[in-house]
């Protein structure tokens, strides 16, 4: 038996996301915003690991992501945030006959949680809440 093909989210169009720079879609764990950067497709969740802000909401300096709630910046190639020494989920992302598709199954745990679905703390169940099909609702 060979291994399962991967689940691609499909985006837009190469062109499209080079047009527009930036593009959400949904995903199975939540929304995930792709971007278009130096010539290739790269993406984030969304949801930003520190106060749950939408990252498609913040400006992009320099090859990073600013967050819009209280400026963490992520790098959109790693999801990394050197100041806090955090990364932001990431997905991988495929070019397929011009069309850019997010794979599915890649969504990188953030920082500070165990496996997606495993949180620590309050802020931590919220956000897995969100990025969990079928999860509890948070706070009970």
């Amino acid at each position: 038996m060979g291994a399962e093909p991967e689940t691609l989210v499909d985006v837009c169009s190469a062109e499209e996301l080079a047009t527009a720079g930036r593009q959400v879609v949904a995903g199975p764990h939540g929304e995930i915003v792709v971007f278009w950067n130096d010539g290739r497709p790269t993406a984030l969740a969304n949801v930003c690991l520190h106060k749950e802000r939408r990252l498609s909401d913040g400006f992009l300096l320099k090859g990073r992501i600013v967050c819009p709630g209280h400026q963490w910046s992520f790098d959109i190639e790693s999801g990394f945030c050197k100041e806090r020494d955090k990364h932001q989920p990431r997905y991988d992302v495929q070019l397929v006959d011009g069309r850019v598709g997010v794979v599915a199954e890649s969504l990188s745990a953030p920082s500070g949680m165990g496996p997606v679905g495993a949180p620590d703390g309050a802020a931590d169940r919220r956000r897995a809440a969100r990025l969990t099909p079928g999860a509890p609702p948070a706070g009970g």
